[in-house]
């Protein structure tokens, strides 16, 4: 119906099915159908965002405490490193199509 908004859900794990958003514009229909080629880098994304979740959850439950103690500082660090080698994966699989993660 014209006019009326397309929505298209994140994360690719919606009930569209492989043949992307049905009747969605062109331009959304690209933009949807790029983010179903690049599997390997949307998953290291999508683990990404989900180690910001986790690094904002302690630091905020730490600052809500009233101070760091060893055991926020460990997690805090451990947080960091994790995203640190996801940004270096992402830079392995950026522009290759598929599913694989090396």
């Amino acid at each position: 119906m014209a006019g009326s908004p397309v929505v298209l859900r994140g994360g690719g794990h919606g009930g569209l099915g492989q043949g992307g958003a049905p009747g969605a514009e062109p331009r959304f229909q690209e933009s949807y159908d790029e983010r179903r080629r690049y599997f390997a880098l949307r998953a290291l994304v999508d683990d990404f965002v989900e180690a910001a979740r986790g690094l904002n959850r302690v630091a905020v439950r730490a600052g809500v405490d009233g101070a760091y103690g060893l055991g926020t500082t460990r997690e805090l660090d451990r947080l960091q490193r994790q995203m640190q080698f996801l940004v270096a994966g992402m830079r392995q699989v950026a522009g290759k199509e598929g599913r694989a993660i090396p």
